[in-house]
């Protein structure tokens, strides 16, 4: 006999957006650190501490989490960026606060969708292929090679090479908070990395 399950009603309520950002900030000092890598790969030093929490697991498991949860918390902040400015206008209309909600609805690429439709909403200006089109086909690439695969069953590789790539990685995730400094300016990140190409 088949039970059914009760409706389920966990209730969730939003990150504070500075919390994200600060998360991955800390997570690329602690990256850029050599104690830290050192520590990493060396298991008899373990638990590795990391904000808010003591891993005692695998590297590469530990570094696929780190990205997983920048990438997701880079992809809340554009949200929250672009909801903010639009109701600092005067703005922010249902059929646009749709769109926040679930970008997928804008683009079917999910790049695409968060980094050029949702800041265009702001104004065209904002969207990162006019800001800075390599910086554009550069995420663009890592949201196929990477960020799509981390999240869909596949982890990074356990080797200390792999170390120096999810080092570039932040890197380049520190340039997209970069360019959404450009247009919101509540956070202002304390990387300073890729500049603007001239338009």
């Amino acid at each position: 006999m088949k039970v059914m399950r009760k409706q389920l009603t966990l209730r969730t309520s939003n990150i504070p957006i500075m919390n994200l950002r600060k998360e991955f900030e800390e997570y690329l000092e602690l990256l850029k650190s050599d104690d830290f890598r050192e520590t990493l790969f060396d298991l008899s030093k373990y638990p590795v501490h990391v904000p808010s929490m003591a891993w005692d697991g695998m590297p590469h498991d530990l570094l696929t989490l780190m990205l997983q949860r920048s990438i997701l918390g880079l992809e809340a902040y554009v949200s929250a960026a672009v909801s903010y400015e639009l109701e600092l206008k005067g703005d922010l209309s249902e059929q646009v606060r749709g769109g926040i909600d679930n970008p997928c609805t804008l683009n079917r690429k999910l790049v695409v969708a968060i980094y050029d439709k949702l800041p265009e909403f702001v104004s065209v200006e904002n969207k990162l292929s006019v800001y800075n089109q390599s910086l554009f086909q550069e995420l663009q690439k890592f949201y196929k090679n990477l960020r799509n695969p981390i999240f869909h069953g596949n982890q990074v590789e356990s080797s200390s090479e792999t170390y120096e790539q999810v080092v570039l990685c932040f890197e380049l995730l520190a340039d997209i908070y970069g360019w959404i400094d450009t247009w919101y300016r509540a956070f202002p990140t304390r990387y300073k990395g890729t500049k603007p190409l001239s338009r």
